[in-house]
């Protein structure tokens, strides 16, 4: 009996395994065939996702250099307005002021002034580019010249120099000469480096690549350096006709995607391509951004997984089917305790497949998100606002190691430039899960280089709707901040400027006006002779008085003339040799009476080897007249006023020395500006009109010499100015 139940037992375990793997067999069979299927569909749908991809990064990488170039050429019309003003008004040189818009650019080779009077180089970026390109920019120069363009912005075509290309950008500045006389700022852009930037991180897997045609097929950029400049249709691709094919496609049309078959020429190996690409316009040209990858990129992944998952299948099914034969062979205690056991690995695996898409997902949202957002770095945050993540682009741009700043908060990175309000708003922003853009502050890198940031983020959540960060992107704002700047203090400078001149003419209306009434009125006296005809002595005093007040107008005259032609750069002066000596003896003559007549002194000291000078001898004496009348006006009885010349080298120094009122040390830097009023003298009636010093300021500067002013209140002010002996002054720079 025991051996029948025995027997039983083991025909109906051996019919039960037998069963068993059956259907096994016929799951792994079904299994298969569903697999292949699937494959298939998922082979497609994520060749239909790669294309996507390739479309979107294409489209970035035309985004960020059409966003370079619109930058570029912001900043250069900001130059436009900027550099025709003159160097009082804007604060600074025009090579400095070009130089805070462009030291940081790695695209910018050349900024140039260019005008039909010739081309003046004010920022040079590429020595090398220089030593072996005049030509190119002679030839931008030419091309730019010769178009007679109407409009304000002028962009050439492209140009080979080597297997880099050049491009150029100009924009017109102010001119009242008219369009043919017009003053362009021109830029030569490198656009190589641009399509380093931008199209070179288009390259994916071991076969793809990101490159660059014309419209017409020439090869602008590649990551082979040996077709660059090559066209693609003089035989480059005569081995793959759907390659040529798809190269008239991509120079027809403005966008797409296409695929053509590969043959690798070290391997034998062939394999599908899928290409995408898009357009750009550039001056004349139209350019095509491209990208390929195989198709081995994508199955790769695909392939992996299924012979995983196939694995895992025969392994699993293998252990159900030992577990089986287990459970007949054995008690049903030890099946059951096996069956958990595969149950915990299924949950495992489960478990396992769901991290992987979770963290699939997640990695599709950031991709999404840092796509949706250009910037110059990326960064991440936890919930508690400390930084888990910054790109390596935050090093290049600040000076910072990425990892210097994880694990701390945004507030412990602030130096400076925040509002307290401001700072207390985005605070409550981020407590309050909120999105936030341009919120700036200033970061002090290690160079001790002060740099404004400008950073946008958004909050994160989980599938169950938890805070979990935020991310974002930052842009380094240093150059426009600076730039703001610049054209602040340029306006606050036009400003006091305009102040000062209106300010001066209210005055002098009345100082033109009273000795024009002084004129009028003794001249009627005298014509309707009201006092008889027998004062003659009355009349030549009202003469003499007509005669000073003619005088004193036609000097402020003079004067307002002499301003307007220095101002309008038409002030001439003809060089000759001149002995300096008599003309100061003949200025002081000149002023002598009017010192006599106030009770001061004037003492002369010229040494006896002082050498001639290369001069105009009119502005030399003018020079001398202002700046002894100025002493003699702010000087009071007792004064001295002292005279000296000697030789330096190179030339002579002439000083005029009193020991008058003095002036402010503040308004020192101020005197020799015009329509800036002297300080007023409190021993007479006349004050000063702010032309004076600055036309001696003005001649001095036409003769290459230099001016010094010293002055203490209570004490007197010292006046130096030099001129040099040699024929090596410069020409009229006010022209």
């Amino acid at each position: 009996m025991l051996s029948r139940i025995v027997s039983g037992r083991s025909q109906f375990g051996r019919r039960y395994f037998v069963y068993f793997v059956a259907a096994w067999v016929i799951l792994i069979a079904c299994f298969v065939v569903v697999e292949r299927w699937a494959d298939s569909k998922t082979t497609a749908y994520h060749e239909i996702q790669f294309n996507e991809q390739q479309v979107a990064q294409v489209l970035l990488a035309k985004r960020g250099i059409e966003d370079r170039v619109n930058v570029i050429k912001r900043d250069m019309q900001n130059l436009a307005t900027l550099l025709p003003q003159p160097e009082t008004q804007i604060g600074s040189d025009r090579k400095a002021i070009v130089s805070s818009f462009f030291a940081q650019s790695l695209e910018i080779i050349s900024i140039s002034d260019v005008s039909p009077r010739g081309r003046e180089e004010l920022m040079n970026l590429s020595a090398d580019a220089m030593g072996h390109s005049t030509d190119m920019f002679s030839h931008f120069t030419e091309e730019l010249l010769l178009s007679e363009a109407d409009a304000d912005t002028w962009v050439s075509d492209y140009t080979f120099i080597g297997e880099t290309v050049y491009a150029a950008l100009a924009i017109k500045m102010q001119s009242e000469q008219g369009a043919k006389n017009a003053s362009w700022i021109m830029a030569v852009i490198n656009l190589s480096n641009l399509f380093d930037a931008y199209v070179a991180p288009l390259r994916v897997g071991k076969f793809g690549a990101g490159y660059v045609l014309d419209h017409t097929g020439k090869i602008l950029y590649d990551h082979e350096p040996e077709v660059i400049g090559r066209n693609v249709f003089d035989g480059l691709h005569a081995k793959y006709p759907a390659l040529e094919e798809l190269d008239r496609k991509m120079v027809s049309m403005g966008a797409g995607t296409g695929e053509y078959q590969f043959t690798v020429a070290r391997g034998g190996e062939t394999s599908r391509k899928l290409v995408a690409w898009n357009s750009l316009e550039f001056g004349g040209s139209r350019m095509i951004i491209a990208m390929s990858a195989s198709d081995s990129e994508i199955h790769a992944s695909i392939d992996e997984s299924r012979r995983i998952v196939f694995v895992a299948v025969l392994l699993l099914a293998l252990g159900f089917i030992v577990t089986t034969y287990v459970f007949v062979r054995m008690r049903q205690r030890l099946m059951q305790v096996q069956t958990e056991e595969m149950a915990n690995r299924v949950a495992e695996k489960t478990d396992d497949l769901n991290r992987e898409l979770q963290a699939r997902t997640e990695s599709e949202d950031r991709f999404r998100d840092f796509a949706e957002s250009k910037s110059d770095w990326l960064w991440e945050m936890d919930r508690d606002l400390k930084f888990t993540f910054i790109s390596d682009r935050y090093q290049e741009i600040t000076g910072f190691v990425p990892d210097f700043a994880i694990g701390k908060t945004r507030g412990e990175m602030i130096s400076g430039g925040v509002d307290a309000v401001v700072l207390n708003a985005h605070l409550a922003t981020l407590m309050n899960r909120r999105a936030f853009r341009d919120f700036r502050y200033d970061l002090k890198a290690p160079s001790s280089q002060q740099i404004t940031a400008n950073i946008s983020g958004k909050p994160v959540f989980d599938q169950h709707g938890n805070f979990t960060g935020y991310r974002g992107v930052g842009s380094n704002m240093t150059v426009q901040v600076h730039a703001q700047r610049a054209r602040d203090a340029a306006l606050r400078e036009a400003e006091r400027a305009n102040k000062a001149k209106s300010e001066f003419l209210a005055a002098m209306s009345h100082e033109l006006r009273t000795p024009l009434n002084a004129i009028l009125g003794f001249s009627e006296v005298i014509h309707l002779q009201l006092l008889g005809p027998d004062d003659a002595k009355k009349y030549n005093d009202y003469a003499h008085d007509i005669h000073t007040s003619a005088a004193h107008l036609l000097a402020l005259v003079n004067d307002l003339l002499d301003v307007s032609a220095i101002e309008a750069g038409q002030i001439d002066v003809h060089f000759e040799t001149v002995d300096i000596g008599p003309l100061i003896e003949e200025s002081l003559q000149t002023v002598r009476d009017v010192a006599d007549r106030n009770g001061i002194k004037i003492a002369l000291k010229i040494a006896d080897d002082m050498p001639d000078v290369h001069a105009d001898p009119r502005a030399v004496r003018q020079i001398l007249l202002n700046l002894l009348s100025n002493a003699t006006k702010f000087s009071q009885s007792g004064c001295i006023i002292s005279v000296s010349g000697k030789g330096i080298e190179n030339g002579v120094e002439v000083t005029v020395k009193d020991t008058g009122i003095g002036i402010p040390a503040e308004r020192l830097t101020e005197v020799t500006r015009p329509f800036v009023r002297g300080q007023r003298d409190p021993y007479k009636a006349e004050r000063g009109w702010g032309l004076g010093l600055s036309i001696v300021s003005a001649l001095v500067d036409l003769h290459g010499g230099e001016l010094k002013i010293h002055s203490q209140v209570g004490t007197g002010t010292t006046v130096s100015f030099t001129l040099k002996s040699r024929e090596d002054v410069k020409q009229n720079p006010l022209k």
